[in-house]
């Protein structure tokens, strides 16, 4: 139904036709008290009608509908061979000439519907019970410092997500975060079980490019049932830089290049080798307070093209149980292959496990408090004497996360 016949409608449903004169009724009453309460009762559907009349055009001018020649294309149905498709058009933009003003096309309009602004801000204190010397705890990738409050993370994402269910298939994500990256990130929704990934950037947490290659991923998310997802991602980069930065240029190095102060001095035969990534985990919501998780990874560097490879093997299993709304007990295993030291800088193998308590006192907040135990069967980790290592790292941490917003699940 077009705004005009709307329209047309409301203006039909407010003028009602002329009541009849009032008249004798059987009962020795007049007519009178039945036209008004036939008035009453006409008003009462009046504005029921006006009322799903609204519904109406706001449901339409979420979705406008797409004119063609002699034709209308309702959303997500394909227009007869040959038709010729004219911009979408407003359901409330007919003038008194009957003219149409145009909308954005229907992509534009995607991207700013469903659109959400959301924050988090992740802070912590951390206890090594090793004291390392200058507090410093290995192998992790934000509480780096012990005894010490620190800020975990904190994160601007602004968000509009694909949604297949209603015909959206474009969508956008923008993040600020600690670790960046430059390039770009396609996401394609293909249906309610698949999704398809691809990445192009300038390296491995690189917001500058250090060479001339740029790093592809490619990746898919099945979803066969609601309760299950798998994640895969196959990642290619080159991870070795093909210059040389100085501070101060050396005897007949004056005319190198300069880039904000810095010297830039470039590599004879710089390493070409490839950094191969292969990762894949698995999602399991058991029922409202149980998940499950499983993850493997290997990993395989050269330095050059023609260079023996080095490994690095790793899985880890998770679980999580909610035990009321605001209380929720997790628990993590990881094992690491570190064969050649690659990902740690010593042939080692190594082993954590995790146990961690929520507190949700309201929504938006958290409260946590973990304890984790590094394991390798090397001594590897920092102890309290300068020179001295540790085979073990045992810490314990307590975080609060606030976060605001209106996407719901996973970030």
């Amino acid at each position: 139904m077009s705004s005009l016949t709307l329209s047309a409608a409301i203006a039909a449903a407010e003028v009602p036709s002329a009541a009849p004169q009032p008249q004798a009724s059987a009962s020795g009453g007049t007519a009178a008290q039945s036209a008004d309460q036939r008035i009453t009762e006409l008003s009462r559907e009046v504005e029921d009608l006006k009322n799903l009349i609204h519904q109406l055009q706001a449901q339409m001018s979420k979705e406008p509908a797409a004119t063609v020649t002699g034709t209308t294309v309702s959303p997500g149905q394909a227009p007869a061979p040959g038709a010729t498709i004219s911009s979408p058009i407003s359901p409330t933009a007919v003038g008194d000439s009957g003219g149409a003003a145009a909308v954005p096309p229907k992509v534009a309009a995607d991207l700013l519907r469903g659109m959400t602004i959301n924050a988090m801000l992740d802070g912590y204190y951390e206890y090594n019970t090793n004291a390392p010397v200058g507090r410093v705890n290995y192998l992790r990738a934000y509480d780096v410092s012990s005894n010490s409050f620190s800020l975990n993370q904190a994160d601007l994402m602004v968000e509009s997500a694909p949604d297949p269910t209603t015909d959206k298939r474009a969508g956008m994500r923008l993040d600020f975060l600690p670790y960046g990256y430059t390039g770009l990130r396609a996401k394609y929704v293909v249906n309610d079980e698949l999704a398809i990934n691809a990445w192009i950037t300038n390296g491995t947490e690189q917001t500058e490019a250090f060479n001339n290659y740029k790093d592809p991923l490619y990746g898919f998310v099945l979803t066969p049932t609601p309760a299950v997802t798998w994640t895969f991602n196959y990642y290619q980069g080159q991870e070795h830089p093909d210059v040389v930065y100085l501070q101060t240029p050396g005897p007949g190095q004056q005319n190198l290049p300069n880039q904000q102060g810095t010297y830039i001095l470039p590599i004879a035969n710089p390493p070409d080798g490839k950094l191969q990534i292969t990762d894949g985990y698995v999602t399991w919501q058991v029922s409202k307070a149980i998940t499950f998780a499983a993850e493997a990874d290997y990993v395989q560097q050269r330095l050059y093209s023609y260079s023996t490879p080095q490994h690095v093997t790793g899985g880890a299993l998770y679980g999580g149980y909610q035990l009321t709304p605001k209380v929720a007990l997790a628990a993590r295993l990881e094992y690491l292959a570190d064969t050649g030291g690659l990902f740690s800088g010593t042939p080692q193998y190594l082993k954590e496990g995790t146990l961690t308590l929520d507190y949700r006192p309201v929504d938006g907040f958290l409260m946590r408090g973990e304890f984790r135990r590094d394991q390798s069967n090397q001594h590897y980790f920092l102890g309290s004497s300068l020179g001295v290592l540790e085979a073990s790292q045992p810490t314990i941490g307590f975080g609060l996360v606030w976060w605001m917003g209106q996407k719901e699940g996973a970030w």
